[in-house]
C-alpha cells in the first residue's frame, strides 16, 4: 500500500474548507472511479481544555469531495483511501477570525 503524504493545511474555528480528489491515471489523466472512496479523521487532538472534534467531515456534492468543517482547535489528519491507494493531509484548527481570503483555482477538467 502506497500512503502519499499532502501538505498540511490550516484553518480559523468559524472556517470549513472544501477538499477534493482528482483521480488521475500513470500518465497524469483524469480517471472516473467506479466506486467509493473512503474518508476519515485521524488522530484528533483537541488543544486543552477544549473537548471535541477538530474536524468533521460533511458530504460535498460528488463522492470527490467532502467538506472539512472545523470544530475546536487543535490537529488531526484527514485521510482518504481506496483500495491501496491511500493519501493523508495534516490539518491544524486555530482560534480566532479569518483575517485574509486564500483564492485558488482547481485543476482544469474537460466538460
Amino acid at each position: 500500500m502506497e500512503i502519499i503524504d499532502r501538505p498540511a493545511i490550516e484553518f480559523v474555528d468559524v472556517e470549513k474548507v472544501l477538499l477534493s480528489v482528482a483521480p488521475k491515471d500513470e500518465d497524469g489523466r483524469l480517471v472516473v472511479l467506479d466506486f467509493n472512496l473512503e474518508w476519515s479523521v485521524e488522530d484528533q487532538v483537541p488543544v486543552p481544555p477544549e473537548t471535541g472534534d477538530v474536524v468533521v467531515l460533511l458530504e460535498g456534492d460528488t463522492a470527490y469531495e467532502r467538506w472539512a468543517v472545523s470544530g475546536v482547535p487543535g490537529t488531526c489528519v484527514v485521510v482518504v483511501s481506496n483500495g491501496n491507494l491511500v493519501e493523508r493531509m495534516p490539518v491544524t484548527i486555530k482560534y480566532g477570525e479569518p483575517s485574509a481570503l486564500n483564492l485558488s483555482a482547481g485543476t482544469p477538467v474537460h466538460e
